[in-house]
């Protein structure tokens, strides 16, 4: 099951490994489950439309009047199509999504459009996951429209988000994941709107920062629910506070978070750098364990 962006392009991968093949076209072979659209790819072609294709991604690619016309031409095909990435390919909208009616897992990265919107998400009548990564300008969800199906929400590296305004509308929605990149810690000043969620079960929230008294807010919902976050973020004491007054939290799974520059350390003027060895990190967690004892 894909809940999320990890998740996705581990199925990604797995998938091109085990069917590209050195007679391969646009990635895909004769009876190919995948179909990838890239900037080498002049014109959609419909021979590519497999019986067994499940997947597409446009990477890269221009989504200009030819292939909105090709969409529209295929759309019996294309209605099978079950996942669909589009990577750094720009879009104002999801309004292409109409061509995409059974799609149950739909991964968009690196959004280009200073004003994309979330317009046309609810033409897929059977999404179950959507997954985010790098989300430019966007700085809410305001324009998602009323969603009964989508159950698992993630969004890496939310750029400009400051919010989660408008994640009211994913009725159904039982996951929800927001986390920063491997070197840097986001911020994300209001976590609301939670209460609206009555299906959701887990939050999970990776190199993100809230505020705390925001975080204790946000979190006092009728939902039981299993919390992750990162275990240095905060201070302990701030950790103890938050399992004392979140009743309705279950099981708080804290990870630790370990800035990259733990590893790494220049070599004199150059920029050469050398591994440290793992004792480091292993007393670092075991201070933090310690601490949390005590």
């Amino acid at each position: 099951m894909i809940l999320n962006f990890s998740d996705f392009a581990r199925y990604k991968y797995n998938m091109l490994r085990k069917e590209i093949s050195d007679n391969a076209e646009m990635g895909a072979t004769f009876n190919s489950k995948n179909l990838l659209f890239t900037p080498e790819d002049n014109s959609p072609n419909s021979k590519f439309l497999y019986k067994n294709l499940s997947f597409i991604e446009f990477n890269n690619y221009e989504l200009d009047e030819s292939v909105i016309k090709f969409l529209s031409e295929h759309k019996t095909e294309l209605n099978k199509i079950s996942h669909l990435s589009f990577w750094n390919s720009k879009m104002a909208d999801l309004s292409l999504l109409q061509y995409f009616e059974k799609v149950q897992f739909l991964s968009i990265a690196h959004i280009l459009d200073s004003e994309f919107t979330f317009n046309g998400l609810t033409n897929s009548t059977k999404l179950k996951t959507l997954c985010l990564l790098k989300t430019g300008k966007t700085k809410n969800f305001k324009s998602i429209g009323e969603n009964n199906t989508i159950e698992n929400f993630s969004i890496v590296q939310p750029t400009t988000i400051k919010s989660t305004t408008g994640i009211k509308n994913l009725k159904r929605l039982k996951y929800l994941n927001i986390e920063g990149s491997a070197d840097k810690v986001y911020t994300l000043d209001r976590l609301n709107e939670l209460e609206h969620l009555k299906s959701l079960e887990k939050i999970k929230l990776h190199r993100l920062k809230v505020p705390f008294q925001e975080l204790i807010t946000s979190l006092k919902i009728p939902n039981k629910i299993e919390l992750e976050i990162d275990t240095n973020l905060y201070d302990t004491k701030k950790y103890k506070k938050l399992g004392q007054e979140l009743k309705n939290v279950t099981s708080l799974a804290f990870n630790p978070y370990i800035e990259r520059r733990d590893f790494f350390e220049p070599i004199g003027k150059g920029m050469r750098i050398i591994k440290k060895t793992d004792k480091r990190l292993e007393e670092k967690i075991e201070k933090l364990v310690t601490e949390w004892n005590s």
